[in-house]
């Protein structure tokens, strides 16, 4: 069984918040395909886009686009409206490098396989987790061309941090309290 967000986006990636578009699968096949046209265009996947039936493939879609954010400062498939935005994303491709930064090229390798058109050739979120760019387990090229630097990293060390913090507390009482206001942001 698996919710699906069905609309991530960055203004949510922090804490992944919003399911207001979200339904719970419980099994696989054509007949567990979802099949609603929703989501904010520049964030869904080409088979949405085409109206074709989809499945949890089409949120590795959308976090990619997060990802390629999170990389490149900017959206992948840009457009003046909505309509242009589609074409772009059905019919293009991502560009995957910049004159500003350099990109490690195990993220690069990462974000292409989330951002593959087709959905059958599409990586799934359990490869993502076992994926080099994650596991720091980096090409010999990117380890002699880039600092291993990787923002999930990074947020990891400050979750540890975090979780000295908390384990420091004096009651519970305080840890009750914290939680309490961490979920008015819900």
């Amino acid at each position: 069984m698996a919710k699906n967000e069905q609309d991530p986006k960055d203004e949510n990636f922090i804490k992944l918040s919003d399911f207001g578009l979200s339904i719970i699968k419980t099994g696989r096949g054509l007949q567990n395909m979802m099949q609603d046209f929703c989501g904010t265009t520049g964030y869904m996947s080409p088979e949405i886009l085409e109206q074709k039936a989809y499945s949890e493939l089409c949120d590795v879609w959308a976090i990619g686009i997060i990802f390629y954010q999170l990389l490149f400062g900017q959206r992948p498939f840009r457009g003046a409206n909505d309509i242009d935005i589609k074409e772009k994303i059905i019919n293009d491709e991502p560009f995957y490098e910049s004159d500003r930064i350099q990109v490690n090229g195990d993220a690069i390798h990462l974000l292409k396989a989330m951002l593959t058109k087709s959905p059958t050739n599409r990586i799934t979120t359990a490869l993502i987790l076992d994926h080099p760019y994650l596991s720091k387990k980096l090409s010999k090229q990117s380890k002699t061309t880039l600092p291993d630097y990787n923002v999930l990293n990074t947020m990891s060390q400050w979750k540890d941090e975090m979780k000295v913090e908390t384990t420091n507390r004096k009651s519970a009482q305080d840890w009750d309290n914290n939680l309490f206001q961490f979920q008015r942001f819900d």
